[in-house]
């Protein structure tokens, strides 16, 4: 079962290479955080990452990081956290664009000159 400390701690400071999306067998998208890590996108998304993991509580997050099957998971944990969740998304999300936005705004001033 994987630890959410160490996923957090991970993010925090390993995470704009996607090395805590590894330790949670999410490799393609930590293949995308190691690509992009020249962006530093994935470093912001590592810092939103890490304040996630560590707002979660190990239920939620035993539930949705575990492989199923994993004994002591408990995925009725993850449905009761749901709407909880929610607005966190609309948080992270709006972030998300900004940097999205702004990283290309600079890559369009780079090759424009």
């Amino acid at each position: 079962m994987k630890q959410r400390g160490i996923a957090a701690v991970l993010a925090l400071f390993l995470g704009g290479l996607g090395v805590h999306k590894f330790y949670l067998n999410q490799v393609t998208a930590g293949v995308l955080y190691l690509v992009f890590s020249w962006t530093l996108i994935p470093a912001l998304l590592a810092l939103i990452d890490f304040v996630r993991y560590a707002s979660m509580s190990n239920e939620v997050f035993a539930a949705k990081y575990s492989l199923p099957g994993t004994p002591g998971v408990n995925l009725s944990a993850l449905d009761n956290a749901e709407p909880m969740l929610k607005w966190k998304r609309v948080l992270i999300a709006v972030p998300i664009a900004f940097a999205l936005i702004v990283a290309l705004v600079i890559v369009l001033a780079v090759v424009t000159g």
